[in-house]
């Protein structure tokens, strides 16, 4: 982004269109490989998006992320194109699946053309809905835990009726979690 901005500040004129991911938002559990560090430095591009959009607003360049979730690559090949992978899928993705080749070029061809001209510092997630049931699994635990240290219920009724559920969709336990 600093080679091509130099470049683009001096012509008054671009569009930066960076690459993050699902986990620029969310890091998620039980996945088929460590995401910590990959999320960390997805979370980086995302602000490095905003940062740039901020400064170089008024310059005539806009600068915006897309956030692909899971799409077949040399990285991601090997898992995604196997049968490790739809357990993930289903948990996490109401598609239920990885993304199709193609499924990026229209927010690609959204932030390249002048449709775009005010829109700069934004994060596109082409993702299959996948961040938005992350966001609810995360918010579930962030209750869940509150209610554990809170009220440390004993009888799974009072659990089960949050609707908690396992990877298979089995009701969850407090039992099931060894926390009684």
């Amino acid at each position: 982004a600093r080679e091509v901005g130099n470049v683009m500040l001096k012509n008054g004129y671009g569009k930066i269109i960076n690459i993050g991911s699902l986990h620029s938002e969310v890091v998620m559990p039980n996945t088929c490989w460590p995401v910590g560090a990959y999320a960390a430095s997805k979370g980086g591009v995302k602000m490095l998006t905003k940062a740039l959009a901020v400064e170089w607003a008024k310059k005539g360049i806009t600068v915006n992320t897309i956030g692909p979730a899971y799409f077949s690559s040399e990285m991601t090949g090997a898992i995604l194109d196997t049968g490790a992978f739809d357990g993930v899928a289903a948990t996490y993705c109401p598609m239920a699946r990885a993304g199709k080749p193609g499924e990026l070029d229209g927010a690609l061809i959204y932030f390249a053309s002048d449709a775009s001209s005010y829109t700069t510092g934004q994060y596109l997630a082409v993702d299959g809905a996948c961040y938005n049931v992350s966001r609810c699994q995360a918010l579930a635990g962030i209750v869940l835990l509150h209610e554990l240290l809170a009220v440390r219920p004993s009888q799974n009724a009072a659990f089960a009726t949050h609707g908690f559920r396992d990877k298979e969709g089995k009701p969850l336990s407090v039992a099931a979690l060894g926390v009684i």
